[in-house]
């Protein structure tokens, strides 16, 4: 019967993925996470303890740490640019407490000025992340500094940018790599993709869209746009990280498979997406055709995702080959039928939509070779 193969259990399979996706983008501790945590710790203690040295900062000395913690990002790049980005909102925001000291109604109409005109300044997109600490800083320089707002804005800025400091260089000695998050990423994108092949292939034998390809093809988009952007991540951790600069050669191929992962998960989705439910039909009415792609369709998802299967990789490629090839000569022998008059001509063809997935899978065979598995 139609549809029949869309079993409970398979349909759940989509469900449980974007379960396990949600789950992996809200666990703290993964090993980002904790590199950041033990990064951001280092560095306060470290800001705390430098800023000690400093004569006349006894009272001021929380700054540090907090100028540390203020530019503390997985990239160095990140770290570096909020630095400057912190100690400029710091030194403007104080600026302008100290001007609202000088006016007569300090907690009047000087407050309404230091918050409302320091929100405004905010707005200046040179000040980025960092934009909150310009009416905060107006604020302290006001209500804090208030006896004596030059010392307080030189401690209070100071301090900030000898955290600050501490936590490029921090950043600079024990930078992070983003690149196992990417390719684990990449993987999980491409092995739902893969399944979702085996999916498809059931639709086409039977000649009907199932619920279970319908929730799976926009898991996988999702996964394809969460596995891009993870390796953008990688790519900006990458500059100005010294030890990842001795492997140069080593990462730009590591990029290069991840992108040819993501071309090969983009294919089938776009394979999914273009087979419409009359296009499936046809296909799957045709004894023919439509075994002989439902076997292709699944044999090439092994074969890209290879891993997920008990077989060496190269045998399990040589089985997508050989699934390929029998496509490949259904589709020449009808059309040799067709050309010669002896193919039937009372209902839909379905030689177009076959030779559209015969296509699609060498560009997926093809591209599993250019991204071998480990």
């Amino acid at each position: 019967m139609p549809g029949s193969h869309a079993t409970p259990g398979p349909a759940r399979r989509p469900v449980a993925a974007r379960v396990r996706r949600a789950v992996s983008r809200s666990r703290l501790p993964s090993g980002t996470r904790l590199a950041l945590a033990a990064r951001s710790a280092l560095a306060a203690v470290v800001a705390w303890h430098v800023a000690a040295l400093v004569p006349g900062a006894g009272d001021y000395l929380y700054y540090a740490p907090l100028g540390a913690l203020l530019v503390t990002y997985p990239t160095v790049v990140d770290t570096v640019s909020s630095a400057w980005r912190s100690l400029f909102a710091v030194a403007s925001g104080g600026l302008l407490g100290a001007v609202c000291l000088l006016l007569p109604e300090r907690y009047g109409l000087g407050l309404a000025l230091a918050v409302g005109v320091g929100v405004l300044l905010a707005g200046v997109p040179a000040f980025g992340s960092q934009r909150a600490w310009v009416p905060t800083a107006a604020l302290f320089t006001l209500l804090v500094g208030s006896g004596d707002p030059v010392e307080y804005l030189a401690a209070y800025a100071g301090l900030v940018l000898l955290g600050a400091l501490v936590g490029v260089v921090v950043g600079l000695v024990a930078p992070s790599s983003l690149q196992g998050r990417a390719e684990r990423q990449n993987r999980s994108a491409l092995h739902e993709a893969a399944v979702l092949l085996g999916d498809l292939a059931d639709d086409v034998e039977t000649g009907s869209r199932s619920r279970t390809v319908q929730e799976r093809v926009g898991a996988v988009r999702d996964g394809i746009t969460e596995a891009a952007s993870s390796a953008t991540a990688a790519r900006k951790a990458a500059r100005g990280n010294v030890r990842l600069s001795r492997r140069s050669a080593e990462l730009t191929a590591q990029q290069a498979a991840l992108q040819r992962e993501q071309r090969l998960a983009v294919v089938v989705v776009d394979l999914v997406e273009q087979l419409s439910d009359a296009e499936l039909g046809v296909l799957g009415a045709d004894p023919v055709l439509g075994a002989r792609t439902g076997a292709a369709l699944r044999a090439v998802g092994r074969a890209v995702a290879p891993e997920r299967c008990a077989a060496p990789h190269e045998v399990v490629r040589d089985r997508g080959d050989e699934a390929v090839r029998e496509l490949s000569l259904a589709v020449r022998q009808r059309l040799v039928a067709e050309e010669s008059g002896g193919a039937g001509d009372d209902g839909p063809d379905p030689l177009p939509v076959a030779a559209s997935v015969l296509t699609a899978t060498r560009r997926l065979l093809d591209g599993s070779r250019d991204a071998p598995y480990p």
